[in-house]
Parts: structure tokens; sequence; C-alpha cells
């Protein structure tokens, strides 16, 4: 039955299905199987009605096979939707949010389908909550939970809605704060809205974000040297909103400088007099109870997840112990790969926070030679320490 409704041979399949249900009508598996392949059929038919009636037939006959039967009912509100019969796929929906499939790939159609019809009846308003209980679904991968706050994304944007834009990306960040360093362009779009609020020193604080975790992405450290898109708008949404702040190009002209060039200027050695300060040191990111609170529950929920603690403290204005959850990751990190990947991504880090590179080769001859050096005698001029330790005793 199965080969011939592949094939596209319907009467067949149909032919095959009644059959074997007439023969063995106590065989239940083969049952569900048979009158599931019927409703199939009944679809490819676009005989919808009796479609219906078959998944009903099988939740009475078979109620164990409800993944089935909600792939079925699935398949029928998109035959439904192709049909122009909205109402009809809404109702199936809608009867399947009460209880959702267990099945992954069955959730995200059962979201994506209802959250598509409610934007093309024009209810933005009911879309956003489906497409909120969908990135709030702990059953969902971070994947599909951060493109869920995408879609948000794209909704409140159509409308201008800069407050639930600012609202939208702190709820992302707390879910999984990964969200940030993957689709950092949602830091974007926070930045810009704070900045049409009024809310510049916020916008500055979280430009600050943007930019340091467009940074774990960039190869190398200088804007100019082999940058993704995602660095080059990181730093422009920094000027956009030093020029927002201050009304003018002065500091986001320094900050471009420093961006070019590193925080050891263009000698490249750090503690001469071409040194360049950060212009976003003058501005930390103030106080927001609502973030505060989300970013707070986040961190408790996180404990045991040093790298995804590590994009936490970036977006909340936190480089210390950024870095030495960055560095609690690269400690735990296996050999090979995972040691190498970690090692990078902490080499960047730390240069994203403005450590000059001679303290980046200190942490990691530490880590090699150990507090005695290279010589292996302590008490003599090659003695390390680990800066990333020192840090946390300023």
């Amino acid at each position: 039955g199965r080969l011939n409704k592949e094939a596209g041979k319907l009467d067949q399949a149909e032919q095959w299905c009644r059959g074997f249900l007439r023969e063995f009508p106590t065989r239940l598996p083969g049952r569900a199987e048979c009158v599931g392949l019927l409703a199939e059929v009944a679809i490819a038919r676009k005989d919808l009605a009796i479609a219906r009636q078959l998944i009903e037939a099988l939740g009475s006959q078979c109620p164990w096979a409800t993944d089935m039967r909600h792939s079925l009912l699935l398949a029928l509100a998109q035959a439904h939707r192709a049909a122009g019969d909205r109402q009809a796929a809404l109702a199936i929906y809608e009867g399947l949010l009460q209880a959702p499939p267990a099945h992954t790939s069955s959730r995200i159609q059962l979201y994506s389908g209802l959250a598509t019809l409610y934007t093309q009846q024009g209810d933005t308003n009911a879309a956003a909550q489906i497409y909120r209980r969908m990135a709030n679904d702990p059953t969902l991968s971070s994947s599909y939970r951060s493109s869920a706050f995408r879609q948000l994304f794209a909704l409140h944007r159509k409308e201008g809605d800069n407050a639930a834009i600012v609202r939208t990306a702190y709820e992302a960040i707390a879910a999984d704060p990964s969200v940030a360093y993957q689709y950092v362009d949602i830091l974007g779009d926070l930045v810009d809205a704070l900045v049409a609020m009024g809310r510049t020193d916020e916008a500055l604080g979280m430009a600050k974000a943007y930019y340091r975790l467009s940074a774990l992405g960039a190869a190398g450290s200088s804007y100019y040297s082999n940058s993704a898109r995602y660095r080059y708008d990181a730093v422009y949404a920094v000027v956009r909103a030093l020029k927002a702040k201050e009304g003018g190009l002065q500091s986001a002209n320094a900050f471009i400088r420093l961006v070019e060039h590193g925080p050891e200027g263009p000698d490249g050695k750090a503690g001469t007099k071409d040194d360049l300060p950060n212009p976003l040191a003058a501005y930390p990111l103030p106080p927001n109870p609502e973030r505060d609170r989300l970013f707070a529950q986040a961190e408790r929920r996180f404990v045991n997840e040093p790298l995804k603690l590590g994009y936490l403290y970036l977006c909340w204005d936190k480089p210390v112990e950024a870095i030495m959850a960055f560095r609690r990751h690269y400690l735990a990190a296996g050999e090979g790969t995972p040691l190498t990947t970690a090692a990078s991504l902490l080499a960047r880090a730390m240069r994203a926070l403005d450590m000059p590179e001679e303290k980046v080769q200190a942490f990691f001859d530490y880590q090699n030679y150990g507090p005695a050096g290279k010589d292996g005698k302590k008490g003599t001029k090659d003695d390390r320490v680990d800066p990333i330790l020192a840090l946390k005793k300023k």
C-alpha cells in the first residue's frame, strides 16, 4: 500500500489497505498503518472531509498512534491552506495547540503554520504570541528557539514597535545567551531601537556588547583584517550610538582608530604614547530593572555552562566576569579540537575586552609553563602569573 501511494497509484493503495483491514480486522498495528495511509490517500485526492473522518477513526480505534494522528492533522491543515480554506486550517492548528505534538518536526510545523496564518490574516499580535510560545518552548533546540525570536523581531520591525524590540531582545538573550553570538544582528536592532527611544546610554552599553561579541567571530583583532559582515555592522552600530549620544563624530572616529590598531596603537606596543583609549569605557551599561531581572535568572540557570555565561556577561557589560567564564570554558575543554577552539575563543575575548596582546600571550605562557616560567625555577625573571586571575583581584 505504501509503495503504491508513493508511486501515485492511489486506487491500488486504497484497495490494498481496505483488503488488509477486511482480512485482519484485529491486527491493531496494521490497522493504524492502513487507516493512516487511507487518510493520506484522501488528502492526496483532495477529499478532505473523508480524510478528516479517517483521522478521527484513527484516534478512536488506535489511540496510541498519536504521532501519526498529529502528522496527518498537520498534513490536512496544509491541504486546507493550499485550497484557500484558512478557517479550516486554523481550526486544526488551534486544536493541536491545546496539546502540542511531542515530535519536534510536528511541533515546529504547528507553530510555523499557525503563526504564518495569523500573519496572513493581519493578526500580528496572535502571530507574535505563537512565536513567543515557540521561543520559550523548552523541548526545542536553541536553533529553533532563536529562529522564533528572529521571527518576532521581523514582526516588531515591520510594526515599528521599538519597545517590543527591546523587550524581545532581552528575553532572547536571557533564554539562550548564545543567540547574541550566533545572531548578533539582534543586538544591532536593539541598539537602533534604544536610540530611537532616546535611551542613548543604554544603546551605547549594548553597542559595546555587539562589538565585543562580533569580535569573537572575527579573524584577528583588526577591523580591516578579514572582517565578517557582523564585525562591520557592529562597528557602525557603535558609531551610530556614539553620534546619537554626543551629536558629533569625534568619539566615533576615535573608536574606529581603536578598532583598526587595537589598544596598543599604531606602534603595536602597550604603554607607549600612542596607546588608544576606548571611548566606550565612558559609557557603562545603565541599570534596567526588567533586563537585570531576566539576566540574573539566566545567570543562575547557566551557572554550569560557562560558555553561555560568557556571552551573557558580555551583554550585561560585566567584562571581568565574562573573561572568567571563558577561562572556565577553556580549562574544562578536552584535548584536540575542543581545546583549540576554546583557546582561540578565549584569546579573541581577551582582545575584544581591550587586553593587550602581551597579556593574551602571558595567559597562555602561564598555562604552558606554570608560575615558574619556562626555566622551571621560581623567583627568576621569567616567572609567570595568570593575567585573568589578576583582573579578578582588582
